[in-house]
């Protein structure tokens, strides 16, 4: 048990160090401020919407940079649409200007629309730069006083919807259990979870989660962590307690549902052996349980802040 605390604190370690040097190295390229044109949108209107990607000075090589754009419009009921500029090149002190094309879409929902743009490498193997932005669209058939709280609301900033702590719901379907669970996202991509739960079988379960966050919305995560399952049986007229404890591997999807709540799908795995010699008087069994080595598991989790 030791060993593996000491083995994840130092995954964990090299995790968070390397996102301190990538932060630490100034990006060759940056995103500009995102301009939607009209300012006040009506529902069914077309949009100017335009973002600037700009190459930095910060010690970069002479020849052109050459990158993939990615950018994602998320209406108010959660379906997005996204656009690929492939192979964009840009010389040092070089910006160039990228608009969505008007005709390819419009507004025809009222609330709040999302649009994030998104810079990538050549090869698509990291993210260079990024840049969000979300704004209001009214329905001009609404009365006037149904229309002003959505003028009063400030927008929110991609970096305003990051969630730090969440409790919630959990469950086991092959090897039936549910519980609580709890989330922790210290840094952006890197989280702890605890888990509990009890039916047919009682366990407890840490892990360190790593998140990715691709351009089509839904996160999927891997998780490394220690998992304690036990189950109490009677055996030969004994009261006997099945106990075993190993490392646990998991990978899933985050889902979001709202601001706040988020639904959670995956398939997790641990080498658990619940064996054990039982004696009653002269009568001596060797009695197992079984319990499956794979399952799937589901979990909704609500963010506190």
């Amino acid at each position: 048990m030791r060993s593996l605390v000491t083995h994840i604190a130092f995954l964990l370690l090299l995790v968070t160090n390397g996102e301190v040097a990538y932060a630490a190295t100034a990006a060759p390229v940056e995103v500009g401020p995102i301009q939607v044109f009209p300012g006040a949108p009506l529902t069914g209107q077309h949009l100017r919407i335009t973002a600037r990607i700009k190459r930095t000075t910060s010690a970069s090589p002479l020849e052109p940079l050459v990158v993939n754009v990615i950018a994602v419009v998320v209406r108010p009921d959660h379906l997005m649409k996204s656009w690929v500029w492939n192979k964009v090149s840009l010389a040092r002190y070089e910006s160039k200007e990228l608009s969505l094309p008007a005709d390819a879409y419009d507004i025809k929902l009222a609330g709040n629309y999302k649009i994030e743009f998104n810079v990538y490498s050549a090869d698509m193997n990291h993210r260079l730069a990024a840049r969000s932005t979300t704004f209001s669209v009214v329905n001009p058939s609404l009365p006037a006083e149904s229309k002003a709280p959505a003028r009063l609301e400030a927008p929110r900033r991609g970096i305003a919807e990051r969630n730090y702590f969440g409790v919630g719901i959990y469950g086991n379907a092959l090897d039936p259990a549910g519980g609580a669970t709890l989330i922790l996202w210290p840094f952006r991509n890197v989280g702890l979870q605890g888990t509990y739960t009890v039916g047919t079988f009682t366990s407890y379960e840490a892990r360190l989660l790593v998140k990715f966050e691709p351009s089509w919305g839904f996160r999927p995560y891997i998780g490394v962590g220690y998992v304690s399952v036990s189950k109490e049986s009677d055996v030969i007229g004994i009261k006997t307690e099945f106990k075993d404890s190993g490392v646990s591997g998991a990978a899933g999807v985050e889902i979001p549902l709202s601001r706040r709540t988020y639904g959670y799908v995956e398939v997790s795995g641990a080498k658990i052996d619940l064996e054990k010699i039982v004696t009653n008087g002269a009568q001596t069994v060797n009695a197992s349980v079984k319990y499956y080595p794979v399952t799937i598991g589901a979990g909704i989790v609500f963010y506190l802040f």
